[in-house]
């Protein structure tokens, strides 16, 4: 009770000993992928998900205010159930620097805010940026659980309560992610 506890699976990420003496977590094992120990360590519920490219847009808009199941403000519980997410998905372990020359094995996920000011009628995503390896992720997919977490960390410090727009946000969501 009220006690913050690590995932035992991401406490083994790299440690193909102790997660499969875990009998909470199985060792996944796949041909080229270019992380220690050939593999990840993961709940068993996440073991045959494919490798994939994520790009989450989170709604950064007055509404998210309101309740959301059982958060009291929404926005900041949807930072919590990504959060929780990110922790049990199988990451590849890229940082966010790979950009689309990563290793495959696992995810890759990258954390976009979407708002639109009325008095700025110009829509820009939010994200954190001018980040170094391992302190967020510059917009761009990562694969790493520290980059990710703090991506949060940041969103729940920066949220937009704005308008939203869907089409703008999925196009910058797209050219910020998956183009060259």
């Amino acid at each position: 009770h009220g006690d913050c506890v690590q995932k035992v699976c991401l406490k083994h990420k790299e440690n193909q000993c102790m997660c499969t003496a875990d009998p909470e977590c199985v060792w996944v094992v796949k041909p080229g992928v270019n992380m220690p120990h050939n593999g990840y360590c993961v709940k068993p519920s996440m073991a045959s998900c494919p490798d994939v490219d994520i790009a989450m847009l989170l709604d950064g808009s007055g509404s998210m205010r309101n309740t959301f199941g059982s958060y009291s403000h929404g926005f900041y519980g949807l930072c919590e159930i990504m959060r929780e997410w990110v922790l049990n998905a199988p990451l590849s372990g890229d940082d966010h620097t790979v950009g689309k020359d990563a290793s495959p094995g696992g995810f890759r996920v990258a954390f976009l805010q979407f708002a639109f000011s009325k008095r700025d009628y110009r829509f820009k995503p939010a994200h954190p940026s001018n980040c170094g390896v391992g302190e967020c992720t510059d917009g761009k997919l990562s694969g790493r659980f520290d980059e990710l977490a703090l991506d949060l960390d940041w969103h729940e410090d920066n949220y937009q309560r704005g308008w939203t727009y869907l089409y703008t946000a999925f196009t910058e969501a797209a050219d910020l992610t998956f183009l060259p």
